[in-house]
């Protein structure tokens, strides 16, 4: 079995921050490793993908949309009583590592297995951490994702895993 951790990267020192809002983005860590090649994280789809089996943009271009960084197949995620598994192609992206759209990875399937309690205490502590660096900036946080670092703070977790009253 995998282990899976989600971190949170701040692109500065808190406190103290600068007069701006600063930078913040989640990293998916499977065995001790940061998932390379790295993209951008959508929060939300990680939790909800621990709620249901489905197809889930979990990797994604800072604009929010999988394709315009080249990723169209997406994790598709399959869900039993204790364990979390993600199908992939991998690379999860089609562009090349240099990110230029006319030169294909050649993409391979892939398959990743997590104890579901260790899946969701992954995104227990990105929230925690992510809401006690919020509070530490009295900037804020700049999500890349569209900007969506409050509506993750705020993130009802037992709303998104109803299922999992653990969070």
């Amino acid at each position: 079995m995998n282990t899976i951790e989600l971190k949170l990267q701040i692109d500065a020192a808190l406190p103290p921050c600068s007069a701006e809002p600063v930078a913040v983005e989640a990293q998916v860590w499977v065995d001790g490793s940061h998932m390379e090649p790295a993209h951008y994280v959508d929060v939300a789809a990680f939790a909800s993908s621990a709620q249901s089996s489905g197809h889930y943009d979990i990797f994604t271009c800072n604009c929010g949309i999988a394709g315009c960084a080249g990723i169209y197949e997406g994790v598709t995620v399959e869900l039993s009583d204790d364990v979390v598994r993600w199908r992939f192609l991998s690379p999860i992206s089609i562009y090349g590592e240099d990110g230029e759209s006319g030169r294909e990875n050649p993409q391979h399937p892939k398959e990743l297995t997590f104890a579901k309690d260790e899946y969701i205490g992954a995104m227990r502590q990105f929230k925690n951490d992510l809401t006690r660096a919020n509070k530490q900036c009295e900037t804020g946080l700049k999500w890349p994702i569209c900007d969506l670092t409050t509506d993750v703070v705020r993130m009802n977790l037992d709303d998104v895993i109803k299922a999992n009253p653990i969070f």
